[in-house]
Order: structure tokens, then C-alpha cells, then sequence
């Protein structure tokens, strides 16, 4: 995080803030967390009642503060709901409750700071399978190269992914391509975080004289434990995309899909990237 301390506790002109309830909670992308963070104001030794409060985000503009105490109440307690999270790419993201000497007119007292964490995912801490459903001119491919350039992606980004087949039946693992979300969510939860899914297939141009093939597909993001989709990525199926010659069309086919999973690869994944907030 970019705050300097990360002290629970913290002590400043004989007053103490600890945090007491809800530090180290999992949060997730447009949701809030489950139960409020509460500190605790002391001084010399005794709760600290009636005192005005502030909290403090490192990410403000990723987050909502709700339902947040003004003053501590009788036993020096406050408290604070966190919602509206969005992915901030760190994995421990700090929130930070003080006293609030400035609203007394008391401008150069200086507050304790208690800071509480809460966890959110991040490309490096979630785990991904890779689903694609791949023909070449009508005939389904046993391995796909774009599971292939997504696989490698994920790799590079020292991503965690899992095989399908750890989990799911043959049949299974090939249907998560294009089951309903909430079929992968119910196959899928506990299991993966997120699911990179989609179709390819390359089709032969009707051109006489040359060989050609096409290549286009469907791409999504999947939130495994919601089903929520969070992000599409298509190619059409057209002359104006991705488009190889070959000696014949399986040929042709074959390297309309290996250019069609380099573009996946680098677009499809820079989309992924600013869906975790990855900085450039």
C-alpha cells in the first residue's frame, strides 16, 4: 500500500486508536465488505466518548465509505462500512481511522492512526482456467491455439491458472466453453476464480485461384463465483481481419488460427489487464 505505516495500533498525545473488528476481510469488485471496520479511541487508558472521527482510503476513488460514525460513541468505539469496491491492482488495500483534532480548530495536533487492511483480487493472486472451443474448416481442433497464446499469457503475467480437467469430466471441460454462466458458476465455484472462455474457428475463403482462411471468435471473462460476465472480446469472421494463405485449406486454417491467437493474445488480454487494474 502507499500509506507508510500499517500499524493496528497507534498512539499520539496519550490517545490510542486501535483497530478491533473487521481488519483483513476479502473483498470483491462492485460489492462492499461483509461487516463494518471498528476502532477503538483510548486515552490513558479509558475509551475516549463523544471524540470527532475521520477515516481515510488509500484508494479513494475505488471505494465508498457508508454508513461512517462522526464521533466515537460511549466505549471510544467507530465504525465504518466499505462498498463499491473496485480492483485497485494491489492485493492488501488500507483504511485508516483517526481523530479529528482539525474540526475542534485544533490544527496542529497531530491524530494516532490505526489502519485496517482488506484483501481484493489481483491477475496475480486469482486463479484461471482457459476454456476454447477451436474448428479448422468445420473439423474441432483437440488443442487450441488460442487456449495456447491465453495459456502463455496468463503465464507471463505470473498468473495462477488450473487445468479444467483437474475438476470436470472430459465432457464437462469442454462444455465450460459455452455452458451458461451460471452452469460454470455452479461446475465452477471454489474451484477457479475466474473463467477465460470462448469459441475460434477458421473458415475457407470462396476465392478460386489462392487458398485462403479465415479466422474470427468470441471471447469472454467470467467471474466464476458470481457468473457475472467481465469482458468480451469478438474478431469476425471476415476478409478484413485475420485472413492466411496455406497449400491447403486445413493448412490455411491452421495459420489463420495461430494469427488469430496472437491477436487474442494481445487484445483480448490488455482488456483483462484494465479489468484488474494493471498499471501500464
Amino acid at each position: 500500500g502507499v500509506f507508510a505505516s500499517t500499524d493496528a495500533t497507534a498512539s499520539s498525545n496519550h490517545q490510542t486508536l486501535t483497530v478491533v473488528a473487521g481488519s483483513g476481510q476479502k473483498g470483491y469488485p462492485n460489492q462492499g465488505l461483509e461487516s463494518k471496520i471498528t476502532f477503538e479511541a483510548t486515552a490513558g487508558g479509558r475509551p475516549l466518548a463523544g471524540f470527532p472521527v475521520g477515516f481515510e482510503l488509500e484508494y479513494p476513488d475505488k471505494a465508498e465509505l457508508v454508513e461512517a460514525d462522526s464521533q466515537t460513541g460511549q466505549d471510544g468505539r467507530f465504525s465504518v462500512a466499505v462498498t463499491g469496491l473496485a480492483l485497485t491492482g494491489d492485493e492488501e488495500n488500507e483504511l485508516r481511522g483517526r481523530l479529528d483534532f482539525a474540526s475542534l480548530g485544533e490544527e496542529t495536533l497531530r491524530s494516532p492512526l490505526a489502519t485496517a487492511s482488506f484483501v481484493l483480487p489481483t491477475l496475480q493472486s486469482a486463479t484461471f482456467s482457459v476454456a476454447i472451443t477451436e474448428t479448422n474448416v468445420g473439423q474441432e481442433l483437440p488443442e487450441s491455439a488460442v487456449r495456447s497464446a491465453l495459456q502463455a499469457a496468463l503465464t507471463q503475467r505470473r498468473a495462477k491458472t488450473a487445468e479444467l480437467g483437474a475438476f470436470l469430466s472430459d465432457d464437462d471441460a469442454k462444455r465450460a466453453a459455452t455452458e451458461s454462466p451460471a452452469w460454470v458458476r455452479d461446475k465452477l465455484a471454489g474451484k477457479v476464480d475466474y473463467l477465460i472462455r470462448g469459441t475460434a474457428r477458421s473458415e475457407e475463403s470462396s476465392s478460386k485461384r489462392v487458398v485462403f482462411c479465415f479466422a474470427g471468435g468470441d471471447f469472454e471473462l467470467i467471474d466464476v463465483r458470481t457468473g457475472e460476465q467481465l469482458s468480451t472480446y469478438g474478431v469476425p469472421l471476415s476478409s478484413s481481419n485475420v485472413k492466411a494463405p496455406g497449400q491447403h485449406k486445413e493448412d490455411a486454417g491452421t495459420r489463420a488460427l495461430s494469427m488469430l491467437g496472437e491477436r487474442v493474445e494481445a487484445e483480448f488480454m490488455a482488456k483483462i489487464d484494465e479489468v484488474f487494474a494493471v498499471a501500464e
